[in-house]
């Protein structure tokens, strides 16, 4: 079969849908069945994740390459091998006229599993986790890789040498074929006459309300941070692309760099809520597994200036106090600095203007205190519950995790959240994260 062509190689197959119907649901819903896969059911500790026209998600230990359609390009740097974050993104030059540039499409390598993707407008979705269609999905890459970026092949030889694909636990085909199931609900359309705008929600009591009215908050809550992160990074790959021409001019390479970093801030929030909702999908939320050493002192490097700016569009001050050196911690070092920033922004957007946050970190017996308050004893009332989950601030359109999910992430980082009122602060919030015993800084 050949992955990437359309229409099929056969002359006499027809669409298996009507004309002008909408399959991009089922390309979406693949997607979010194989991110699901790849980072709780089946995790893949190392390997590639080749995608294209755009990128389809960030995974942390997975290199990403995309074959992007560019018209003019500079060679792409190899990729390194990394897998405690995410890899900067390789781009493969395609030509605008090769399939390539309108079917999306996946092939995911890792020493545990294979899976290629294809999506085609007419055809829609496939799939498959065969040896030989593996191999023969490559085959079709490799000769792209031959004419644009021939330096990127050995990288891959020397991969498929180790690690040549494997015929594919029947459970893990299950798994994926169930979570894609779940996904594919095809959306119902409706006239305009059928919408009655006028309408509100079912006020449904605390009590009364059912487990599956809570489902399909999660289920809305993992499609909308899909969305919204997929045209994301399809704008940081083309800001990367366009920061490497040498002649552009000081003042649009700065505002170029604004919005790459707006777009990986956002990309991070999005992130997060996704995090929270496959978290708070599960019956019982558990302690995440794997915790490492984490150093605090690199978070705050990191995030400080992010903190600032995200505090300054609010007209606030933010005031940070903590000790010249930090101890370490155990948690999760992809996670954990996404669920300080979200908290950060849910008390942020509570003050009211010129008041000041304050944030402080100090030592608690065997564990890190980091403090939460504000300057202003009066908080803003105007956050607005959406589902069992999201807090809307309707001023700003802003939103953020309730602080009831917020306590289950960290929770599952190994810290613990606690909530007080102070009659000369008002709320304030108080974090504490085990220290890693091995890695103490004092």
């Amino acid at each position: 079969m050949n992955w990437f062509l359309s229409p099929p190689l056969d002359p006499d197959a027809k669409p298996v849908v009507r004309a002008g119907e909408d399959l991009s649901w089922q390309w979406s819903a693949a997607i979010q069945a194989l991110e699901k896969l790849s980072i709780l059911s089946w995790p893949v500790e190392e390997g590639f994740l080749l995608a294209g026209p755009a990128p389809i998600f960030a995974h942390p230990q997975l290199i990403p390459w995309v074959f992007a359609p560019l018209a003019n390009y500079q060679a792409c740097l190899p990729p390194t091998f990394a897998t405690t974050a995410p890899e900067p993104i390789t781009l493969i030059p395609i030509s605008p006229a090769d399939p390539l540039a309108t079917h999306p499409f996946c092939l995911l390598l890792s020493p545990a599993w294979n899976l290629v993707l294809s999506f085609d407008g007419e055809l829609g979705l496939n799939f498959s986790f065969d040896p030989a269609d593996i191999l023969q999905a490559w085959q079709q890459l490799e000769l792209r890789l031959k004419m644009t970026a021939p330096h990127c092949l050995s990288v891959m030889a020397d991969w498929l040498l180790a690690h040549p694909p494997q015929p594919p636990d029947y459970r893990l085909v299950t798994d994926f074929s169930q979570a894609l199931l779940r996904e594919l609900i095809p959306p119902q359309p409706r006239t305009l006459g059928e919408l009655d705008l006028s309408s509100r929600a079912p006020d449904l009591s605390p009590g009364l309300e059912t487990e599956e009215q809570q489902f399909l908050d999660i289920e809305l809550l993992q499609a909308l941070t899909h969305e919204v992160r997929t045209p994301l990074t399809t704008i940081q790959t083309l800001i990367q692309l366009l920061l490497k021409r040498a002649d552009l001019p000081a003042d649009v390479h700065h505002r170029l760099q604004a919005i790459a970093q707006e777009c990986h801030d956002q990309v991070d929030r999005f992130s997060l809520l996704f995090h929270a909702a496959e978290m708070m999908a599960c019956p019982a939320p558990t302690p995440l597994t794997g915790l490492s050493s984490v150093s605090v002192e690199e978070i705050l490097r990191d995030n400080i200036p992010r903190w600032q700016k995200q505090a300054q569009r609010r007209h606030l001050a933010l005031e940070m106090q903590y000790p010249a050196k930090l101890p370490a911690v155990t948690s999760d070092p992809n996670l954990l600095d996404q669920v300080l920033t979200g908290l950060v922004e849910h008390f942020s957007q509570t003050l009211p203007p010129l008041s000041t946050l304050e944030m402080r970190f100090s030592l608690a017996g065997s564990q890190l205190k980091v403090q939460l308050k504000s300057s202003e004893k009066h908080r803003s009332q105007t956050l607005a519950a959406v589902g069992k989950m999201l807090m809307w601030q309707p001023e700003t359109g802003h939103l953020s995790l309730n602080l009831s999910v917020t306590k289950t992430l960290f929770h599952a980082l190994g810290g613990k959240l606690t909530v007080r009122h102070d009659h000369r602060w008002g709320d304030v919030l108080t974090l504490y994260l085990p220290l890693n015993q091995e890695h103490q800084a004092y």
